[in-house]
């Protein structure tokens, strides 16, 4: 979301550290795990951005 509306990534971002943060405040993940996997989903994120985007035309 933070890809398609970036005047409001921020927002995005709050909400993702803060649902991380809550899982590991309820010790249903170590710290280690909500890294984890924001590093994935940021990697698979932007590997599927730059494949599905269309190429911008330079003039």
């Amino acid at each position: 979301l933070a890809r398609l509306f970036p005047r409001a990534r921020w927002v995005f971002y709050a909400l993702a550290a803060g649902c991380g943060l809550t899982r590991v405040m309820a010790t249903a993940h170590f710290l280690s795990d909500t890294v984890v996997a924001a590093c994935v989903a940021w990697g698979v994120v932007a590997a599927l951005d730059s494949r599905l985007r269309p190429p911008v035309a330079v003039t």
